[in-house]
């Protein structure tokens, strides 16, 4: 008889056993499924990390190219009215030809002779103005435009 209860306490503690091992090995693959997801949610965290770093310094880049254009045409745009200004037209006369306030032109031209008298005073021989545009396009002023006709140039803006 003590091997016949023996025997039904065996098989039980076994099945026990069994049981718990089965749980033990559901919690270890839960925990692993629920690691590797996790880690797969903090990738994608870096990879959007990463992407708006890169957006943001795309739009630093886009600013920064966008300033320096814009300053090249400001100071072609002073040269332009200089080169208005040397051909005895008054800053009135200037400022009615282009749409803009007298003291635009005024501050332009004053820009633009500060400018030609650094690069003068920086090299032995001084550049004259020059009253063409680097890309060819039609000078401001011609004889085939009315006097009062607005002049647009658009210039893309270089990489």
């Amino acid at each position: 008889m003590d091997t016949t209860h023996k025997k039904p306490a065996v098989s039980a503690r076994q099945s026990a056993r069994a049981r718990a091992a089965a749980k033990m090995a559901e919690r270890n693959q839960r925990e692993k499924l629920i690691s590797e997801k996790l880690e797969e949610f903090i990738s994608s965290g870096l990879l959007i990390e990463t992407a708006e770093v890169r957006r943001d310094e795309a739009i630093a880049k886009a600013h920064q190219d966008c300033a320096d254009a814009t300053a090249k045409a400001r100071t072609q745009q002073g040269g332009r009215a200089l080169a208005l200004k040397n051909l005895d037209l008054t800053d009135r006369e200037i400022a009615a030809l282009t749409d803009l306030p007298v003291s635009a032109v005024r501050e332009m031209v004053k820009a633009a002779k500060k400018s030609a008298k650094t690069e003068q005073d920086g090299s032995a021989a001084p550049t004259p103005v020059s009253t063409s545009d680097d890309n060819d396009t039609p000078s401001p002023v011609s004889e085939d435009r009315l006097p009062a006709e607005s002049v647009v140039v658009d210039t893309p803006i270089a990489s």
